[in-house]
C-alpha cells in the first residue's frame, strides 16, 4: 500500500520511526547505487555517535544518538562520495547540530564529495543554503562536489509535490548518476512502513496552518477511498 501523500510523507517523523527510515531509505539507496555504478566502486556503511545532554528534574542524562551514512569507495578504499540522511538530533538539537557541521567540515576539507539529505521539517537545517534566494520548500538536498566544495547543487520540494531527482557525482572521470528520491522513498515506504503508520493520529510534527489543513484534507479522501 503506497503512502497517502504525493511525496514525503510527515508522519515518518516520529523519534521511534526516524532512525529506521534512515536505514532503510539508505539501504534502497545503496541497492540503486549497486545497479547503476561500475563495478570498480564499492559500498560501505558507517555511523557516528555523539552524546546530549538531557536534565531531568535533579539529574543529568548523557542521551546517546547515532546517525547512519553511506560512502561510496574505490576498491582500493578511497572515499568518493558520502551520502547523509540527515537525523532528527541533528535537526532539533543544537548538540548534534555542531557535532554534524564539525564533521562536514572535515569531510569537505577531505576532498569527498557531499550529499546531504533533508527529509525533516522540524528543527533548523544545518545546511549553509539562503532560503531567501530561492522558492519555499520543505525538503531539501544539497550536493557539493570534491572540485569546488563551496558550490552548492541544490535541490527542493514541497510537501505536496514528489521529491525530485537528484545527481550523485562519482569519480571526476565518471558519470554522475542521477537517483529518482520519489521512488527510493516509495521503495522504503513498502517494505518497512506501510503497517506501522496510524495515519488517524495527528502528525508528529508541527506544521503551518496551510499545510495541515493539507494533510487533513489528504487524509480524509485516504481514508474513505
Amino acid at each position: 500500500m503506497p503512502s497517502p501523500f504525493p511525496g514525503m510523507d510527515p508522519y515518518l517523523e516520529d523519534a521511534r520511526l526516524w532512525p529506521q527510515f534512515q536505514q532503510e531509505f539508505l539501504s534502497q539507496l545503496a541497492d540503486f547505487i549497486r545497479r547503476k555504478a561500475r563495478s570498480e566502486y564499492a559500498l560501505r556503511f558507517d555511523e557516528y555517535v555523539y552524546t546530549h545532554a538531557l536534565t531531568l528534574f535533579t539529574s543529568v542524562v548523557q542521551e546517546e544518538h547515532r546517525e547512519k551514512f553511506l560512502e561510496i569507495r574505490t576498491r582500493s578504499n578511497r572515499v568518493v562520495t558520502r551520502i547523509e540522511l540527515l537525523g532528527l538530533g541533528i535537526r532539533t538539537l543544537s548538540t548534534g547540530r555542531d557535532h554534524y557541521l564539525r564533521r562536514r567540515q572535515v569531510v569537505l576539507k577531505q576532498g569527498v564529495n557531499l550529499v546531504e539529505i533533508d527529509l525533516l521539517i522540524q528543527g533548523q537545517s544545518p545546511l549553509p543554503i539562503d532560503r531567501t534566494q530561492l522558492p519555499a520548500f520543505d525538503y531539501l538536498v544539497c550536493v557539493s562536489r570534491s572540485r569546488r566544495p563551496d558550490c552548492y547543487e541544490v535541490y527542493t520540494a514541497t510537501l505536496d509535490r514528489r521529491l525530485p531527482r537528484i545527481r550523485i557525482p562519482m569519480l571526476p572521470d565518471d558519470n554522475d548518476l542521477v537517483a529518482d528520491l520519489q521512488e527510493l522513498f516509495d521503495r522504503t515506504y513498502d517494505r518497512a512502513f506501510a503497517q506501522q503508520l496510524d495515519y488517524r493520529k495527528p502528525p508528529p510534527v508541527l506544521l503551518p496552518d496551510a499545510s495541515a489543513r493539507w494533510v487533513e484534507q489528504i487524509l480524509r479522501a485516504h481514508r474513505t477511498s
